[in-house]
């Protein structure tokens, strides 16, 4: 970590006290929990869509798909704006597509709307990872902790307060669909007035538009980067799993468990992400490569646990699976991306931190895919034993080439 903290940016905390440095890492915080929240939010949701609207799985699956489109297209496309133009005016386009996202899912009426609000989701999110992961490591100063693990625990609370704040809001809602985005847009407002109020002031010169869409804005770091492939790798393998996951909770609860109940939906989805923040605390002292290392090789246990629990329809080991699940994607997450940013100069983390955002999600996309249409072709045990079975084959290799590279660094 001694190579990330040499690399650190001082501009922004050259003009700040400490006190103003700790408010503005709170309120950006805050804004990047606030943003990924709703990128899950919708997770529990779907059921009620499908019963209102009479799609099936693959639907489901293309609504899903559509998110990463926009996800994948900001991180290209706009990705390394807040290195050019400043972190606070990135932040607050986030913050204004992520609420404009939850408007769209209140006054959704059908389809189209869902696709529209879930590609503007897609962007806020895909505009958020890298411009807030940016700004907490620019604030961080010497602090290793905070510059390595506090981005990615963040990031990954918001993703896991969405399932179950979604969830239990809509159980106890009147308008099961309306409840849980009118409160995501109070947690934005909420958001927002923290950050305008202790944002820290940013002074680069603006060298264009607030988003930069002329060309890819991608790129491996200057140096390190077989030091970068290395983390990418981690995030790839470890995001396929998370997607794999998600794609089949809700109807592997409903169709087989036969729980009905969005809050246990939510609650079973949020479980992996508490369990993957837990452990980015827990092996904070880890050397970060090692952590990936260890994620993926609890990933293979975490595969097997689950398909188990899908073969023998037990909910209490899905649990286990679930958690085990989560506890490979917190190590290999948290050691890939501090890895990532050590090889990222200070004027290159949001481009850097874009690339690596960009190939987990594709990771993530990959097996939604796969899983979506497999389930309306065959059974939830046949598709996750094919999509689970390519996986493990990936990880493993990706296994053998991370201890292999370590071994020669």
């Amino acid at each position: 970590m001694q190579e990330l903290n040499e690399r650190m940016g001082t501009d922004a905390r050259h003009r700040m006290s400490r006190p103003e440095r700790g408010w503005a890492y709170a309120a950006i915080s805050v804004l990047f929990l606030s943003v990924m929240m709703g990128t899950t939010e919708p997770t529990p949701l779907y059921a009620f869509w499908e019963r209102s609207y009479g799609f099936g799985a693959i639907v489901t699956t293309l609504v899903f798909a559509t998110y990463a489109v926009g996800v994948i297209a900001a991180l290209l496309f706009a990705g390394r704006d807040s290195d050019v133009n400043g972190r606070r005016p990135v932040l607050m386009a986030c913050v204004a597509l992520s609420a404009l996202s939850s408007v769209l899912f209140l006054l959704a009426n059908g389809l189209p709307m869902l696709f529209a609000a879930r590609l503007i989701s897609g962007f806020s999110a895909g505009l958020a990872a890298p411009a807030a992961t940016a700004a907490l490591v620019d604030l961080a100063g010497a602090a290793p902790l905070w510059s390595r693990v506090v981005p990615g625990a963040v990031n990954l609370l918001g993703l896991g307060i969405g399932p179950i704040l979604g969830g239990v809001l809509a159980e106890s809602a009147a308008h099961p669909t309306r409840l849980p985005f009118q409160v995501h847009l109070g947690v934005l407002a909420v958001a927002v007035i923290l950050a305008l109020g202790f944002a820290y002031r940013d002074r680069r010169a603006r060298t264009g538009p607030v988003m930069i869409i002329s060309r890819p804005a991608l790129g491996l770091p200057d140096t390190g980067r077989g030091t970068f492939i290395a983390a990418a790798l981690g995030a790839f393998t470890t995001f396929a799993l998370l997607g794999l996951f998600t794609a089949l909770v809700p109807t592997f609860l409903e169709k087989v468990i036969g729980q009905h109940h969005p809050w246990i939906i939510g609650a079973s989805v949020s479980l992996t992400f508490g369990a993957a923040v837990l452990t980015q605390l827990s092996i904070r002292g880890l050397r970060a490569l090692l952590a990936i290392e260890l994620g993926l090789a609890v990933l293979i246990a975490g595969l097997g646990v689950l398909t188990a629990s899908l073969a023998i329809a037990s909910y209490p080991l899905f649990l286990a699976g679930t958690v085990i699940s989560g506890i490979a994607i917190g190590a290999a997450f948290s050691g890939g991306l501090a890895t990532a940013l050590s090889v990222a100069g200070d004027g290159e983390r949001g481009r850097v931190s874009s690339l690596f955002y960009l190939i987990a999600y594709v990771g993530l996309t990959i097996p939604v895919i796969g899983a979506g249409f497999g389930v309306a072709d065959t059974s939830i045990l046949a598709t996750f034993i094919v999509v689970g079975a390519v996986l493990a084959v990936f990880d493993l290799g990706a296994l053998t080439y991370l201890r292999g590279w370590s071994r020669r660094a």
